[in-house]
Order: C-alpha cells, then structure tokens, then sequence
C-alpha cells in the first residue's frame, strides 16, 4: 500500500542534513561538469569551434551560476532576510550579451550551455527516484 511505504527512504542516507546537501552539491558540480565536457566534445566534432566554444561559455556561466546560487543558499539562517538573486541573473544577461556582441559567438549554443545546471539536477532527480544502481 502506498501508505506503508515511507517515502523519505531514499532522500536522507546520513541522517545530517548538512552533509546531504554538501554532498548533493558535490553531484551536482560534478555531473554538470561531465555533462559539460561531453556535450563540448560533441559539439567540437560536429559543428565549427566558435559553436562548441559558446557551448562552453554557456556552460562556465552556468557554474557560476550555480555558486552564486550556492553561496546564496549557504548564507540562509536567523537573521537572513535578503532570497533575491539580481546578481544571478546578471550572470545570465551577462553571458548572453557577450554571446550576442562578439560577433564569434552563437547565441542559441551559449543558452543551452547555460541550461546545463538544469539536465545535471535533472540527472540527479532521476538517479535519486530510480535508486542507486
């Protein structure tokens, strides 16, 4: 029955909620850089080298990102009142506009480059409904 089972058996496995999400960051650094380097890879070989650099760029603002998102979250606590993330999304205007102005760069690589966080999370929910395999 849906009502015996107990659906936090495989969210928490140390008990510590600060060690669970230390180590979900650590996934997710890792998985976005792998996923990072294989896509660039891939694109190297199929399209010219300025797409598979916007790729990259695209995915470097995409860490970023997610540090800043990071550091954001690590500062929550009593006493913490500010949750906007106007310098996060700079990042991303940043990095589009750079794409945009160069001249080198392609827009549309640099903006799934950036959406690399998103399939790295989206792995790791996977991983965490499917189970360790």
């Amino acid at each position: 029955m849906l009502s015996e089972s107990n659906p936090q058996t495989h969210v928490s496995t140390s008990g510590d909620p600060l060690a669970d999400y230390n180590a979900l960051k650590r996934r997710l650094y890792l998985t976005t850089i792998v996923i990072a380097a294989v896509s660039f890879l891939a694109v190297l070989v199929t399209y010219p080298l300025f797409t598979a650099l916007s790729y990259l760029l695209g995915a470097v603002g995409s860490l970023l990102y997610f540090r800043m998102l990071d550091r954001s979250v690590s500062q929550v606590g009593p006493g913490y009142t500010r949750m906007g993330g106007p310098a996060r999304i700079g990042v991303f205007a940043i990095i589009m506009v750079i794409a945009a102005k160069s001249g080198r760069f392609e827009i549309l690589p640099t903006f799934l480059g950036f959406l690399t966080i998103k399939v790295a999370i989206l792995f790791d929910t996977i991983r965490t409904l499917v189970g360790d395999v």
